[in-house]
């Protein structure tokens, strides 16, 4: 694919970048006191035109339907950048299944109603899903969908944990997500998604160990995909995490590592995200490259999930320096 077939869609980019929140706005946001301050100056920043006062529910679903809205325009067809789309297709697929294992999928589909645990649709429309969790028919799913559900089909004759559902439909979403992605050709899409299976590893491994959940644990949620193949763990796993993090000094990801040795799991998960982030923020002005588009997707998301937090804490009036360590650098 050319590079000249991003121009067009990179240039409508830079005009939405405009309106992402600066961190001298957020932190306005971080001083306000109550939830009515709080809804007020989202109010002024965008956020919220025509919900209920105080719905931050609202307001938020909003938003995140909005930006989906403007992927879909902004997104260069066969280029990779439907990964992410249909990740979304891979979270509600998730959540049927989980709802179906509960009882719950039938009631909801008899009395019209979505659950709040979906997201907006991907690739797939989240009625098509449904119909096919609820009657066994997966003629419509992606390969790898439909074989995800399948073998979470055939172990349900012995009972069928949340977990396994986890594990069994995050390993088909990698796998097709990388498919997509090399079939785009794209380099920066496809070094994010590596790098993105290569850290759900690294995270796997570091809770099984915090957690003392073993080696089998580990082994069998591992996702294919990255550039850090299972052996690498397995072969330090009994050896404990300092090990780990002095194996891991030869690999791209070591400062990741040696944020996690210094300041523990919260500050790891946020330089993770920024890592991912930054990928494509580091190549924000590459106007023949997916950069700059996925940037202001993915940036846009950062944006809204440090709102989300950011809302909560001052609803439920935690501490501001808890929240600083668990928010994620911004794209503007």
């Amino acid at each position: 694919m050319s590079g000249s077939d991003f121009v067009f869609s990179n240039a409508r980019v830079k005009s939405k970048e405009a309106k992402l929140l600066s961190e001298a706005q957020v932190a306005r946001l971080v001083e306000c006191k109550t939830a009515d301050e709080a809804f007020k100056l989202l109010n002024e920043y965008g956020y919220g035109v025509g919900v209920d006062n105080l719905d931050f529910d609202a307001m938020f679903d909003n938003a995140e339907k909005e930006l989906d809205n403007e992927f879909a325009e902004l997104a260069v067809p066969e280029s990779g950048l439907e990964a992410f789309v249909v990740m979304n297709d891979y979270h509600n697929l998730k959540a049927l299944l989980k709802m179906r294992a509960l009882g719950q999928l039938a009631k909801e589909k008899q009395n019209g109603e979505t659950s709040q645990a979906l997201v907006s649709q991907g690739l797939c429309s989240v009625e098509k899903l449904q119909t096919a969790v609820s009657s066994g028919d997966y003629n419509c799913l992606s390969d790898e969908m439909a074989r995800a559900v399948k073998t979470i089909d055939a172990a349900s004759l012995d009972g069928v944990n949340p977990r396994f559902i986890d594990v069994e439909v995050d390993k088909a979403m990698y796998k097709e997500v990388i498919k997509i992605v090399k079939a785009g050709k794209r380099k920066e899409l496809i070094d994010y998604f590596t790098a993105k299976c290569d850290l759900s590893n690294v995270s796997a491994f570091l809770r099984a160990k915090r957690l003392s959940l073993g080696e089998k644990f580990f082994a069998d949620g591992f996702i294919e995909g990255g550039e850090i193949g299972k052996d690498f763990y397995l072969s330090v796993f009994e050896q404990g995490v300092d090990a780990f993090a002095d194996k891991m000094r030869f690999t791209k990801y070591s400062n990741l590592i040696k944020v996690y040795t210094e300041v523990g799991i919260v500050g790891f998960e946020v330089a993770c995200d920024n890592y991912l982030l930054d990928i494509f923020k580091n190549d924000r002005n590459d106007m023949f490259t997916a950069s700059p588009i996925a940037g202001y997707y993915l940036g846009k998301k950062t944006e809204l999930k440090t709102l989300k937090l950011l809302v909560a804490a001052i609803k439920n009036n935690v501490d501001g320096e808890i929240i600083k360590q668990r928010m994620r650098d911004l794209y503007a």
